[in-house]
């Protein structure tokens, strides 16, 4: 059987704007203001779709925010204009789930959504909404609940730092309760409003514990036959997987190989977290962004990261990006998080 390239994933942001004020939030207070119109928004589809026909590449396009639900009616309308094109792109949405009313999880449904993710940063009421704002927990997890009854692959995304740290062994219990498909770990990235937790960051040895568990409990998981798929492919992962006897956890950065984010006003990014504006739709040809931007070209080229080169990890892993660039200011630097010597 021939190798499947993974999907290629846009995440779309359609607007900065918010009803919460995450602390650890990578935007800051100065939103972007200027938003892409429907008709310019058609456009940049039709170049993300004729990229993937010549790529023969299976599509993904993920809409955020900010959060997506506030832009509703635009939402909406690009989502039914993907689907008439290319019925087979899978759209996804990525929410703090406040919004998810039963109306609201029924016309996303009806437009044919696949997946949604709700963003929880704690296991109780009091460490979420410390993080997240008042009111959120109990949001979110109406808006999981209903989301799981309509039967949505549904994932609770967690950003990790020492204010929720201790919250793990309980978000992963809370996860199998509600009976979601998925649970992932991101860690916070230092930038924007998120910039005040720099010394809230796990050490090194912290993050090595918090995956060793997780990998651990996933592998319980399993065992157990239950539905919960704990995420385990991003970078540094790749690093337990003697320690845990598990060849197929860990993944490398997709930015520069299987993905962009797209910005409010059609500003392109490798990743959201990674801070760096390569260039913007309404001038520039996707396609060829794509080949010519040399940030891209360098998160390829992966034995450029310093400290990295001869790392026999590599090829899995590479660190995050967006965390070497955010405590370093170099894109290229060591991930300050990783617990190999």
């Amino acid at each position: 059987m021939p190798h499947r390239l993974p999907a290629f994933t846009i995440q779309w942001h359609l607007t900065e704007r918010c009803n919460l004020r995450c602390i650890h939030c990578y935007q800051n207070e100065r939103f972007v203001k200027q938003e892409l119109t429907f008709a310019q928004s058609k456009k940049i589809i039709d170049e993300i779709l004729k990229a993937l026909k010549i790529w023969k590449r299976r599509g993904r396009i993920n809409f955020t925010g900010g959060e997506p639900l506030i832009k509703e009616k635009l939402l909406f309308r690009l989502i039914k204009y993907v689907k008439q094109k290319d019925p087979k792109i899978s759209i996804g949405i990525l929410t703090n789930g406040t919004l998810l009313t039963n109306s609201m999880v029924k016309k996303l449904k009806k437009a044919g959504v696949a997946f949604v993710q709700v963003s929880l940063d704690g296991a109780t009421e009091k460490v979420n909404d410390s993080i997240r704002g008042p009111g959120s927990f109990n949001k979110a997890i109406e808006g999981i609940k209903r989301l799981v009854k309509a039967k949505f692959t549904t994932a609770i995304m967690f950003t990790l730092h020492k204010k929720n740290m201790g919250e793990i062994p309980r978000l992963i219990d809370l996860a199998i309760d509600l009976g979601v498909t998925r649970l992932g770990v991101e860690r916070v990235v230092p930038t924007g409003r998120g910039k005040s937790l720099e010394k809230e960051m796990l050490t090194p040895e912290e993050l090595h514990q918090i995956f060793l568990y997780l990998a651990k409990r996933r592998q319980e998981i399993k065992k157990k036959g239950q539905k919960l798929d704990i995420w385990t492919y991003r970078p540094l992962w790749c690093l337990l997987r003697k320690e845990i006897k598990d060849s197929q956890i860990g993944g490398g950065c997709s930015a520069g190989l299987n993905g962009l984010t797209i910005m409010p006003n059609g500003d392109v990014m490798p990743c959201r977290r990674l801070n760096l504006v390569i260039g913007n739709l309404l001038k520039d040809n996707l396609f060829e962004l794509w080949y010519s931007s040399p940030i891209l070209w360098d998160l390829r080229e992966r034995t450029k990261i310093i400290k990295c080169g001869k790392c026999p990890h590599l090829p899995n892993c590479g660190g995050c990006r967006a965390v070497a660039y955010a405590v370093t200011g170099n894109y290229l630097e060591k991930d300050p998080q990783c617990w190999k010597k």
